[in-house]
This record gives structure tokens, C-alpha cells and sequence, in this order.
């Protein structure tokens, strides 16, 4: 008999200035500016975080209310966090990353991990390696819906 191990959420927080905050409104910036590589910006009441994932196998996006096979509504419901990771991911034990694993042991000792960041309506899932780069960029947002305006104080 196989036993498997419970997917958990776990509360992740790559700079202390986020400690404590939520993403709120506003725009989440997504781009891949190299191979590989997924830099997320992160609207906050007090300036923005910027996210580069430096090794990045997959990602995916959701809008609040849409159904994902990896993380139900009864996992998201005991959240502790809106920046996640996954323990014992269920997406990346899917067939879908099968052979990229079973590869990726053999090229680097480091293992793909699940992020999970829950911002306004949307989540975003990041199949990657531990090697981000985290920087706070501190300012005021004026406008409103579709008309942000960001003014950084650096």
C-alpha cells in the first residue's frame, strides 16, 4: 500500500517588507524578460514588490471563482498567506511534470517548487527553483481602476 503525502500551503515571505501585507489593487505586472526567467510586480498600499524567478519550468494564471485540479477551493480556504508555497504539490506530481523532474534530478541538485501568489481576483502558480530575486520599491499610487499611477519615493 503507497501512502502519499498531503498537499499543505505554507505562508512564504521572500523580503521582510512584505511581512504582514497583502497585495491590493491595481495591475499585476507579468513579463519574461530571459529564457527561463518570470518577474511578477505586486501592487501594495505602500509601493510595489518585484518577484524574478530566475529558473522557471511553468506558470499558469486563474481569475478568482475559476476551478484549478491542483489547489481546490477547500486548500485556498485555509490559506495562511497570500504569497504560498506548496508542499507536495500535486501539480508538479502530475503527469505534466513527470519527465521534467526525473530530468531536472539529474541536471541540478535543486528541486522545482510551487509558488502561489493571490493578488485582487487572480493567482498566479510558479513551477521554479528557489532562485528569486525580491526587491521593495517604496512610493504612493494615485488614479484609479485602469488609470494607476505609481510615483516611487527613491
Amino acid at each position: 500500500m503507497t501512502t502519499t503525502k498531503e498537499q499543505r500551503l505554507i505562508a512564504w515571505t521572500p523580503i521582510d517588507s512584505v511581512s504582514g501585507k497583502s497585495p491590493s489593487f491595481g495591475e499585476v505586472s507579468m513579463e519574461s524578460p530571459d529564457y527561463q526567467t518570470l518577474m511578477v510586480t505586486l501592487p501594495y498600499d505602500e509601493g510595489k514588490l518585484r518577484l524574478q524567478f530566475n529558473d522557471v519550468r511553468a506558470f499558469m494564471t486563474s481569475w478568482d471563482g475559476d476551478s484549478n485540479p491542483y489547489v481546490t477551493f477547500e486548500d485556498a480556504r485555509g490559506r495562511p498567506d497570500d504569497l504560498l508555497k506548496v508542499e507536495n504539490s500535486r501539480w508538479l506530481a502530475s503527469p505534466h511534470f513527470y519527465l521534467d523532474i526525473e530530468s531536472s534530478i539529474q541536471m541540478s541538485e535543486a528541486p522545482w517548487e510551487h509558488f502561489i501568489i493571490l493578488a485582487s481576483e487572480r493567482s498566479i502558480h510558479i513551477a521554479a527553483r528557489d532562485s528569486i530575486e525580491a526587491s521593495w520599491i517604496q512610493g504612493v499610487w494615485s488614479g484609479g481602476p485602469g488609470n494607476w499611477e505609481f510615483q516611487s519615493n527613491e
